[in-house]
């Protein structure tokens, strides 16, 4: 399932991470949840990571993306069962939820190349707002992240050195003996299994922020974005039948199963309106039944949800093309301004300008293709 974040979007990124525990992450019999978090959160936290380290996971480079500005994510489940892998950002989101769900209050950390996680070992998840005992000390560090994300790294690193929160480098419970840089801080201490003990994932942690030279981009307080700002979970489950919806149509539309196909992207639009790709395939439809006016209506509609959406630009393009005369001149302004969004979308603009294809006249939807072959399409 492919999970999309936009890194312009920082506090939707505390959507990815899940409030329940994962269906395949037990913690052991003998781990007394309910005790620990009273007595001894750090142990609690060892517990979770120990756990996952367990797990065999592998690290993992973030999947191919050639839209600059959008990072994959993947979920529990795939990072659990089905793929066993994940990126530094995968592993710090699922780390947060898991600690979450146990009561936890974790800080999602996201600095320039890379990601960790926090997790306050004096404050449990029900004094998100203030402590029982009534010292300040959890309004204090509350107030750090209340309004937006924290981005001062001296303030973080404060937190950090105070001892309120424990810095936990989470790609240490993944395997990974090579893939690694060994002069960063994820990369040292590995063991002969490619893991880091839970010591040496805190020590790293603390390096992340000290001395590996990465600037903070932002931190989240998790309690703050679901409890106070209110920001919703990723719904799974939406997706994944959204996704089925327009894969079901795309296989239709091939099989020149117009209605059929028109009543899948409908599907999908009602279940998602916010997202451009029920518009982008509706574009596609009206375009295979020759109406490019519709078409055109189609994915400015599309656009208009998401303005970097580069399926949507290039396709875009494309009916500007066909459509000839003055469009042409549109298409070719559309093509300069884009040239930044996506890696695919530059290959392609630059065959239609080494064809001159936004001077000639072009006749038909396979003479362009055969020029320029459109950009698949990934799922």
């Amino acid at each position: 399932m492919v999970l999309r974040w936009s890194k312009f979007n920082e506090v939707g990124l505390a959507g990815f991470v899940v409030r329940e525990l994962p269906a395949s992450f037990k913690l052991p019999s003998t781990v007394n949840r309910l005790e620990l978090i009273h007595w001894d959160k750090y142990q609690l936290v060892k517990e979770i990571y120990n756990t996952l380290m367990k797990k065999n996971i592998k690290y993992a480079l973030e999947p191919f993306n050639s839209e600059r500005n959008i990072q994959m994510i993947r979920t529990s489940q795939e990072i659990l069962e089905t793929l066993n892998e994940g990126t530094c950002l995968d592993l710090a989101i699922l780390f947060c939820g898991i600690c979450y769900a146990c009561d936890l209050i974790p800080l999602l950390i996201v600095l320039n190349g890379h990601a960790l996680a926090a997790v306050s070992i004096r404050h449990e998840r029900k004094e998100w707002w203030k402590n029982s005992s009534g010292d300040g000390e959890r309004e204090k560090e509350r107030k750090l992240f209340e309004q937006e994300p924290l981005r001062n790294h001296q303030q973080l690193t404060e937190l950090i050195d105070s001892g309120n929160f424990m810095p936990i480098e989470c790609t240490g419970f993944s395997s990974s003996p090579t893939v690694l840089p060994e002069d960063k801080p994820e990369g040292i201490g590995r063991t002969t299994e490619g893991f880091l003990s839970f010591e040496r994932a805190i020590e790293a942690g603390k390096e992340q922020l000290n001395t590996s030279g990465r600037k903070l981009r932002f931190a989240l307080d998790i309690s703050i974005t679901h409890e106070y700002w209110k920001i919703p979970n990723q719904d799974l489950n939406l997706i994944s039948t959204v996704n089925q919806c327009l894969k079901e149509g795309c296989k239709l539309l091939k099989n020149k199963k117009f209605e059929e196909a028109e009543a899948k992207f409908e599907e999908a639009q009602k279940l998602e309106s916010k997202s451009p790709e029920p518009w982008y395939w509706k574009a596609q439809l009206a375009l295979a039944k020759n109406n490019k006016t519709v078409a055109l209506a189609y994915i400015n509609r599309a656009l208009k949800l998401n303005p970097n959406y580069w399926y949507g630009l290039a396709l875009k393009i494309k009916l500007l093309l066909l459509m000839g005369g003055n469009y042409r001149k549109e298409a070719r302004n559309i093509a300069e301004q884009s040239h930044q969004i996506s890696d695919e979308l530059v290959s392609w603009l630059d065959c239609l300008k080494q064809n001159n294809c936004f001077n000639s006249i072009i006749i038909t939807d396979s003479e362009l293709e055969e020029k320029c072959p459109f950009p698949t399409y990934s799922w």
